[in-house]
């Protein structure tokens, strides 16, 4: 049957034949071109899904490395407590905002290469949305604690130090207080809170029952009750911090940010699998797409040979 179609008068013609045959091998060859094409665009989403997750984890050290560094030194800036703009905390949030944007990119990214991390990604999404939270909030209450001269702490200090100028407390009384003031701001063990509040509070009801109602007794009574007010704000503020212990504000942060690390492993690792045994699927299936094409090439030139060589055989034969 295909030696008469090819026998036809449509098929006589050599050059026609010739053709048909260059024709064929194109379309062998384009087919090969784009199955290709098409597995190699499926392996650069997959780079770029793994790259991707990568980035997210570099995004990921970076904000936490910002968070320290404002904690251990950023809040001194006074620029802080003039603008409420501090560049470490700042970038910290922007960053960990950033890092939802990317997970919500690298979500779709894993439905189109059939990565099945969604549960994952989900849980990522929640736990970044929490580190936003807990981030802004401890960036509140360190603005409300203050520093040196600014919030709760300057404002303390600057009436400690009225009281302290004026001789109207004796300077054992305050040599107390100013020590326990000190250690509480420096450790946060609230048993130095207490000491200074019951100090306070001594001096407070000393001064009530004096009898000397001039000026400068009243001005210290001011003075004394509005530092009673500003270190049980501080002490709250220090609490709600959680600083040196494991409940908190800053430790809450740091627990998302170790969840969020821990939880990013689990997901690079399953994503990285999948990843890797899809780019062996696709490794394996250009290999059978070339072997199936060159079986037909090599069957086509055996079957195409006898068509355009059968002028020449009937010559001979003549």
């Amino acid at each position: 049957m295909k030696v008469k179609i090819f026998n036809s008068p449509l098929f006589g013609s050599f050059k026609v034949r010739l053709l048909l045959s260059y024709l064929t091998f194109v379309l062998v060859i384009m087919i090969w071109v784009v199955s290709y094409l098409f597995i190699s665009r499926k392996q650069e989403k997959l780079n770029y899904l793994s790259d991707s997750l990568t980035d997210l984890q570099i995004r990921s050290q970076k904000s936490s490395g910002l968070l320290q560094k404002f904690m251990i030194s950023g809040f001194h800036n006074p620029s802080f407590y003039n603008t409420y703009h501090q560049n470490d905390i700042d970038q910290f949030l922007s960053l960990q905002k950033n890092i939802n944007t990317k997970i919500a990119q690298l979500k779709i990214q894993a439905v189109e290469n059939q990565i099945n991390v969604d549960a994952q990604l989900n849980s990522l999404i929640k736990i970044s949305n929490a580190t936003i939270t807990s981030g802004a909030s401890l960036k509140v209450l360190y603005f409300r604690k203050g520093y040196d001269t600014y919030g709760l702490i300057g404002n303390m200090v600057k009436n400690a130090d009225w009281i302290e100028n004026s001789g109207m407390v004796s300077k054992i009384d305050m040599l107390q207080l100013r020590r326990n003031e000190k250690d509480y701001i420096i450790s946060g063990d609230i048993k130095y809170s207490n000491y200074c509040l019951r100090i306070i509070d001594s001096l407070i009801k000393k001064k009530i029952l004096v009898k000397d109602q001039s000026y400068d007794a009243a001005q210290t009574y001011d003075a004394l009750s509005g530092y009673q007010t500003d270190f049980t704000n501080l002490t709250k503020c220090y609490q709600e911090l959680g600083l040196y212990k494991k409940t908190g504000v800053a430790p809450q942060t740091f627990q998302h940010i170790d969840q969020f690390n821990n939880l990013y492993n689990i997901t690079e690792n399953i994503a990285s699998k999948e990843i890797l045994l899809l780019q062996k699927r696709f490794v394996i299936l250009l290999l059978i797409i070339s072997a199936i094409l060159l079986l037909s090439v090599v069957s086509l030139s055996i079957f195409l040979s006898k068509y355009l060589t059968q002028d020449i055989k009937a010559l001979n034969k003549n």
